[in-house]
């Protein structure tokens, strides 16, 4: 494996295209047997790409899945598939078939952050398409309740493949053999009035490995969480609401110290996502940026100690 270190908040990428040569590592979770995708050339940009070796510990992989501009994850660790948001309305049958490839048969839980649809918009879709045990989306207060038909399409979904649905909240807590799943936010005493401020923020860890997933929360939220005390360090971070600059204050990307930030947004999106200030922020905490824009596929293997880091087909 080739890794590229440097020093200094403003480092910058120099070589014209960096090559990420990674083992197959093979293990089973339950519902699917899982392969690593063969590495493909990470494209050239102007962010941060290094891989260095971190903690130790069991095993967990995320792949961040190419939606365009919208969010879809997939977490496996504990034994068991977690997908979170699906992109838009029309991206479903581009997770179907990302799961597909890599064999996943069984999804034990998808979490809709909030109900856009740039996050839900593919969640029915994968419901008819894939066998799924529960469904997670968070508490809103009801005059935010949605009345689109995006939401009604997901809830109509689980219905009739019963699904098991949740309405989660600060506070609420799962483990799966050895991986952690917490709820970080909402916190229904703050009464939010922007769905995207509703966003479920989840935190996965699997023995001092962690992914932080964060919605669309705006810096408000953040400092929320931040005062209710909760632990929001992580190795993986997935940007709020793109990388837009509503969203990753200083203080909690200082808080949360991870090495790597990932921006899920769409290559030239309409609206400037990353913008300037979030990556400035990132550059000055010598954060990793992976920009999902410019790599398409991203996969995040742990095991062993050690994180590889791969743009896949």
């Amino acid at each position: 494996m080739i890794r590229i270190k440097g020093t200094g908040a403003g480092r910058r990428i120099l070589s014209a295209v960096l090559s990420i040569f990674i083992l197959f590592v093979s293990f089973t979770f339950v519902g699917c047997d899982f392969q690593l995708p063969t590495p493909i050339q990470l494209e050239q940009g102007d962010d941060n790409i290094h891989l260095p070796i971190i903690y130790a510990g069991d095993e967990m992989v995320i792949h961040f899945i190419d939606v365009g501009q919208g969010d879809c994850s997939l977490v496996q660790g504990g034994g068991v598939n977690i997908l979170i948001d699906s992109g838009e309305n029309g991206m479903g049958t581009v997770v179907v078939e990302y799961l597909e490839k890599i064999g996943v048969s069984k999804l034990h839980w998808i979490i809709g952050s909030h109900p856009h649809s740039d996050h839900i918009g593919g969640i029915d879709t994968v419901i008819k398409s894939v066998e799924v045990d529960n469904l997670m989306l968070p508490v809103v207060d009801e005059s935010l309740t949605p009345v689109t038909s995006t939401y009604s399409d997901v809830l109509d979904a689980a219905e009739e493949y019963d699904v098991s649905l949740t309405m989660a909240k600060a506070g609420d807590f799962y483990e799966f053999d050895g991986m952690m799943m917490e709820i970080l936010s909402p916190d229904t005493q703050f009464n939010y009035s922007d769905l995207n401020d509703c966003s479920l923020v989840v935190r996965f860890s699997v023995n001092g490995f962690s992914y932080l997933t964060t919605g669309d929360i705006s810096s408000s939220v953040e400092r929320d969480i931040l005062e209710n005390g909760y632990d929001v360090s992580a190795d993986v971070l997935k940007l709020a609401h793109h990388g837009s600059s509503t969203s990753s204050s200083w203080a909690f990307l200082k808080r949360s110290a991870p090495q790597y930030a990932v921006v899920s947004c769409g290559f030239d999106n309409d609206y400037g996502h990353p913008h300037d200030i979030v990556i400035d922020r990132l550059n000055e905490l010598d954060i990793t940026i992976v920009r999902r824009d410019r790599l398409g596929n991203v996969v995040f293997t742990y095991k062993e100690g050690a994180v590889d880091v791969a743009a896949v087909d």
